[in-house]
């Protein structure tokens, strides 16, 4: 039986804002413009919604501008932690990296909050307006932020929360994770902030384990509290 799911088709409805910021003149002295952008063309409404900071790019000669479905298993091996999360939640997926710029080396994007005096910094703000839109409009049941700027920019630092997506989260000692504050669509859904699942820095497995009963734990409490 192929269960279906009610989605968000993010080309449809959101590709003209990302290509009139792409196209921005105010924005076109900025290096990472010129190698265009990509986005997950769906979004999986009441999932487990992952959120990284942005696809990488293994060619920085070529501009490609295009959405892409992970789900359809012919994708990078990045995504096939997600899919193991899921079997073993028994809740859907979907992904989205806050930011849309193709770049491998993310060390280049702290930089660019000082670009060209605020013109960086209103290209990352824009750009992660959209993408909190998206968040909300997605539903998600739960949220694991699994990228330490993506955390930033999420407002996991107390002293950054109100700037960038501007959320306000805070820790829950009975369920043992965080909860956004400051967003009603957003209520009651739990957030992980966690390391990579993939890679050289992922988690261990032990880490990703726990990860999968924590998911499981607070999910099923929340049941009970709210049902």
């Amino acid at each position: 039986m192929i269960l279906k799911y009610e989605e968000i088709d993010i080309e449809e409805n959101f590709k003209q804002r990302v290509e009139a910021l792409w196209k921005a003149e105010k924005f076109k002295e900025l290096e990472l413009i010129k190698f265009g952008y990509s986005i997950q063309k769906n979004l999986i409404k009441n999932s487990i919604l992952f959120i990284g900071i942005n696809p990488s790019n293994s060619d920085d000669s070529i501009k490609k501008e295009f959405y892409y479905s992970p789900q359809d298993g012919s994708h990078h091996k990045y995504f096939k932690k997600f899919s193991e999360v899921s079997n073993k939640t028994n809740i859907p997926w979907s992904h989205i990296d806050l930011l849309f710029v193709r770049k491998t080396d993310q060390k280049s994007i702290p930089s660019l909050e000082n670009k060209c005096g605020n013109v960086g910094k209103e290209f990352l703000s824009a750009n992660l307006q959209i993408s909190k839109e998206l968040i909300e409009l997605c539903s998600p049941q739960v949220i694991v932020v699994n990228n330490t700027l993506a955390k930033k920019y999420m407002g996991k630092n107390t002293e950054l929360a109100n700037e960038w997506i501007g959320y306000v989260s805070s820790f829950d000692n009975t369920a043992g994770t965080h909860f956004i504050n400051n967003c009603k669509q957003l209520s009651g859904v739990p957030v992980f902030f966690t390391s990579m699942l993939t890679g050289q820095r992922a988690l261990d497995n032990g880490s990703f384990e726990r990860l999968i009963w924590h998911i499981n734990f607070v999910t099923k409490f929340m049941n009970k509290t709210y049902n």
